[in-house]
């Protein structure tokens, strides 16, 4: 059993570990911070602002931490769930080469969305359960025979994904069409399979939205207005196409334009134009 974790595939993930806490050392070392953080420290029980943003899966969390938050403790069951992200990622789209593999773990590693969920420690561990979730309920989908287990535990997956951070959505969907691509390239794609696992997350969202709408009634809270929270429904569901438009022109706005930040007064644009010619090739 030793041999089989510790053999040569195995090691470049204890290696990641490792990258993850000398990567962000400084926030054990409270050389990063944010207000939240500075309030937040040690012990967090603001639940009922994160139940009233649909988040009511953190609640849980707290119960089951006591409500402690150590940045340490966080940082490292972070890393590790980091890691088991990574491999699960890397499994699921074949990814054998080591120079690939290395290359994928150095993108996680170095990711500034994987800081920026560091920081904010007290709730990074549901977060990044989140993110498993979300990828490991398109895993067991593609990987899992037994009908019951394929189609109602992507759906609890879903469900509890969205209770921590409904951002993971998006993650969900992305993996989910970049997956189909692969699919296609490799000639295996089934598109009714494909249709079934979107039904599964029609469905997951319908059980979310009754769930949302129950525990503001059973904390007796009211949705909050924070980034239109509270607007959340079906109409937002229809414009889910409108908006993958949407991210298209954001993305070239901030990279290409200075809508938002000033990029032509040192060229970096033309950097970014290269780098993304060669992240196309």
């Amino acid at each position: 059993m030793k041999k089989k974790l510790l053999n040569k595939e195995n090691i470049i993930y204890l290696v990641m570990f490792f990258l993850l806490i000398i990567v962000h050392f400084a926030l054990i070392s409270k050389n990063i911070l944010t207000a939240d953080v500075l309030l937040n420290n040690d012990y967090y029980r603001g639940y009922a602002w994160e139940i009233s943003l649909g988040r009511f899966g953190l609640f849980f969390i707290g119960l089951i931490k006591g409500y402690y938050s150590n940045k340490i403790l966080e940082l490292v069951i972070s890393s590790v769930l980091i890691v088991i992200i990574t491999y699960l990622l890397i499994k699921m789209f074949d990814i054998k080469d080591k120079y690939h593999k290395a290359f994928s773990i150095i993108l996680m590693v170095l990711s500034p969305i994987i800081s920026s969920t560091l920081l904010f420690h007290y709730c990074s561990v549901p977060y990044f359960l989140a993110f498993l979730f979300s990828i490991l309920s398109l895993y067991i989908y593609y990987n899992v025979k037994n009908k019951y287990i394929k189609y109602l535990l992507p759906i609890v997956l879903f469900v509890t994904s969205l209770s921590f951070y409904q951002a993971y959505f998006s993650v969900m969907v992305t993996v989910f069409f970049l997956y189909q691509i692969k699919l296609l390239f490799d000639k295996k794609i089934n598109y009714l399979e494909s249709f079934k696992y979107l039904i599964l997350l029609l469905v997951g969202l319908i059980i979310y939205f009754i769930c949302v709408k129950l525990s503001l009634l059973v904390f007796h809270i009211d949705m909050a207005s924070y980034s239109n929270a509270s607007s959340i429904g079906i109409s937002t569901l229809l414009e889910i196409p409108n908006k993958f438009v949407d991210s298209y022109i954001l993305f070239y706005k901030m990279f290409f334009t200075n809508s938002y930040t000033k990029n032509t007064y040192l060229f970096i644009n033309i950097i970014y134009y290269f780098l993304f010619i060669i992240f196309i090739i």
